[in-house]
């Protein structure tokens, strides 16, 4: 995982970074959602960033925002009110992402066997062994990574197992399901909304945006990482679980707690 940046606590790092006697500047700020708490007193620095952004003249300022974080900031603010243009970078093809993962497994020297899956298919015809089932396998991985090649690697790996010697099987990736995710509490989901919403959250901070107790707070913790619905990394931040978030971002649109397709 990527590391956490802490611009959340100290938002002259950026102003002081910024030398405006030179001239032609192009200035790219990544994970710009680490700027901001969906609380009261919590946009204090991205009032800052936006603040220098429209002040520097000089400067070319290319910003990138999480998906869901654009989305609450954009339907919160409006998305002319600071930057004049916007642009989405859509996901990537099944075509595209095929490309990427075959141009990555053939340096690897392994060989790939379909059969498992033209087994589950039941398929007969010599076409699907090499043709069809193949073209099925990516449209599906393309579905549930919706686009995302770092997903779509993910589950490329989670598919695959050794059949022997260099031959490898490639089997339906290993998509963790959700279910009975329809009896969790109000709490436990405005947990996993507002860390989507963020990207990546610690205790302190959930408990801060969403108005939780710190109790319930963590006991919905400890049942989403149970679930494999959270990912915690060293720093004690939790991020969706990329084998879960597919299921979990269509059923929390479903109910309401996040939008966006």
């Amino acid at each position: 995982m990527r590391p956490y940046c802490n611009t959340r606590n100290d938002e002259n790092s950026i102003g002081e970074e910024v030398d405006q006697k030179v001239t032609k500047k192009v200035i790219f700020i990544d994970e710009v959602q680490n700027v901001f708490l969906s609380c009261s007193g919590g946009f204090d620095s991205y009032y800052y960033l936006v603040d220098l952004v429209n002040s520097t003249s000089d400067i070319f300022w290319v910003l990138s925002f999480n998906k869901y974080s654009w989305i609450y900031l954009d339907r919160a603010f409006g998305r002319n009110q600071f930057f004049r243009n916007v642009y989405e970078l859509k996901g990537w093809s099944d075509s595209k992402i095929k490309e990427l993962i075959m141009k990555r497994h053939q340096s690897s020297k392994f060989r790939l066997s379909y059969d498992s899956l033209i087994s589950a298919t039941r398929s007969e015809e010599e076409v699907d062994k090499y043709a069809s089932i193949e073209s099925k396998f990516f449209k599906l991985l393309w579905e549930v990574s919706s686009g995302n090649p770092r997903a779509s690697l993910h589950l490329w790996l989670s598919s695959l197992s050794l059949k022997k010697g260099r031959l490898l099987n490639v089997n339906i990736p290993k998509i963790i399901e959700t279910k009975g995710i329809e009896k969790s509490s109000d709490e436990l989901l405005f947990v996993l909304s507002h860390i989507l919403k963020h990207e990546n959250l610690n205790i302190p901070e959930l408990q801060k945006t969403t108005n939780i107790p710190i109790g319930l707070v963590r006991n919905a913790l400890k049942v989403c990482l149970e679930r494999n619905y959270l990912f915690r990394d060293k720093n004690g931040r939790f991020m969706i679980e990329i084998t879960t978030q597919y299921n979990l971002i269509k059923y929390l649109r479903s109910r309401n707690f996040i939008y966006g397709n």
